[in-house]
């Protein structure tokens, strides 16, 4: 007869520890679909940074390309030009 109340405390113990586990596992989903779209907000965020990076880089290789690259190749052809007249 002793039997009978050990068998119930164990499935009372047994019943909180699968209580326990359900609980924790419906956490452990709701953080992982919390991370899941922190990561797809980020990646989004990161896209768009990078067409607004993409569209600087094009003005800065036209920049360089029609300002920069004939400003100084101008000032070297003057250069060449003084150093011909020098001799």
């Amino acid at each position: 007869m002793t039997k009978q109340p050990d068998i119930i405390d164990f499935v009372k113990k047994t019943t909180e520890a699968i209580t326990v586990i359900s609980e924790s596992t419906k956490e452990l989903g709701r953080t992982t679909k919390a991370i899941q779209e922190s990561i797809a907000t980020q990646n989004t965020t990161n896209a768009t940074a990078f067409e607004n990076l993409d569209g600087k880089m094009e003005g800065l290789l036209t920049m360089f390309k029609y300002v920069i690259a004939p400003l100084v190749g101008g000032i070297l052809a003057l250069v060449g030009i003084k150093m011909i007249f020098k001799l």
